[in-house]
């Protein structure tokens, strides 16, 4: 529900779109407006959502910290990465936010995991901001989850609460019938 509300909250302030949209899925199964107007992705946790919304491709994911498990790098990590893995030590921190990473730009190619997460090396994971082929990252860590934007241009975040989420399509309920 409050994906759908932050959906819809966002398709107002960024495109004034107060109806509702179709949605049709790529071969994929990634979730597109029908008349492709504008580009969007989401994704939610236990404890967090998010929603990205754009006139250009876009991947957004939100991630619950990992606790590591021995082997999984082998599913995710580059050569690369897994060296430096090896020796890093905060391994809960790497993982979660390369997952991250490569989970929002899977999302911005519209393929999901289908990319070959161990063929892309991110070596800049621990940036809040950086660029890889020609595409900006985005990565917020909050104590709960990490989030991780994909985009052919920097991206402004907003921060909102599950209240204040909630107040926002409260007050403009008209909006979402």
């Amino acid at each position: 529900v409050l994906a759908y509300a932050l959906f819809m909250l966002g398709i107002k302030e960024e495109f004034n779109i107060c109806e509702k949209v179709h949605l049709v899925k790529n071969n994929y199964g990634k979730p597109m407006i029908q008349n492709g107007m504008f580009e969007f992705n989401i994704s939610h946790t236990e404890t967090g959502v998010a929603c990205a919304i754009d006139n250009e491709p876009i991947g957004i994911d939100i991630q619950q910290w990992i606790d590591y498990t021995n082997g999984l790098e082998k599913y995710v990590f580059s050569i690369v990465e897994k060296q430096k893995f090896y020796i890093y030590e905060n391994k809960k921190y790497m993982f979660t936010r390369i997952w991250a990473i490569k989970e929002s730009y899977g999302k911005f190619l519209g393929i999901g995991n289908g990319f070959g997460m161990t063929e892309k090396s991110f070596l800049d994971f621990d940036k809040t901001f950086f660029k890889y082929d020609d595409l900006f990252f985005r990565v917020l860590d909050t104590p709960n989850n990490v989030l991780s934007i994909c985009s052919k241009k920097p991206m402004e975040l907003i921060k909102l609460n599950k209240n204040q989420i909630l107040d926002i399509v409260g007050s403009r309920n008209h909006y979402f019938k």
